[in-house]
Order: C-alpha cells, then sequence, then structure tokens
C-alpha cells in the first residue's frame, strides 16, 4: 500500500504549480509568486552543477525545477512533461540510501 503522505505531497506540488499557486480550488500564493520562484534568481556557474540558477527555495534549469533535502528527499517538477518526481528515501538506521 502506498504512503498516503507521499502521494499527498506530489499531489499537492502538482496542483500547486500547474494551476499556478492554487489547491483545492483555493488561492494559496500569488501565481506571479509562483512563476517567479520557479525562475532563477541567482545565476549558477557551469562548471558548480547541472542547474543554471535558483530561485525561490527552487533550483531550475531549462526544463525543471527542484527542492532537496535532508536525507537524500526530492521534489523534481518537469513542467513542459507534467511530470512530478518526488523521492524520499533514508534506511532504518536514518542514513541516506
Amino acid at each position: 500500500m502506498p504512503n498516503r503522505n507521499l502521494l499527498n505531497a506530489e499531489i499537492a506540488a502538482r496542483e500547486l504549480h500547474g494551476l499556478g499557486g492554487g489547491w483545492r480550488g483555493k488561492r494559496i500564493v500569488p501565481a506571479s509568486w509562483v512563476r517567479a520562484s520557479t525562475r532563477a534568481q541567482i545565476a549558477v556557474p557551469p562548471d558548480q552543477g547541472i542547474y543554471s540558477g535558483y530561485g525561490y527555495g527552487w533550483w531550475v534549469s531549462p526544463s525543471s525545477f527542484a527542492a532537496h533535502g535532508y536525507l537524500g528527499q526530492a521534489l523534481v517538477v518537469f513542467p513542459r512533461l507534467d511530470e512530478v518526481v518526488l523521492v524520499t528515501s533514508s534506511r532504518a538506521d536514518g542514513r541516506t540510501l
């Protein structure tokens, strides 16, 4: 049985981005903020990683934006493909897989 919290996080990310800041028919954040937050606000030199910039809490590339967290957690959104990838990973002892 899938972890319902993980599924809900993916659905929330998809709806917040796809609806421009809305969730279940209600405005959560302004659509303009969603657009600005997922655009590069700071450039990242090409030799420093796979992302070309950093937005408001998001690593940004031409085809995606991503958030990376503790113990290998990641949320990557590919807007043109309408795809969201959510990864939560750690071992029972708390170490990254």
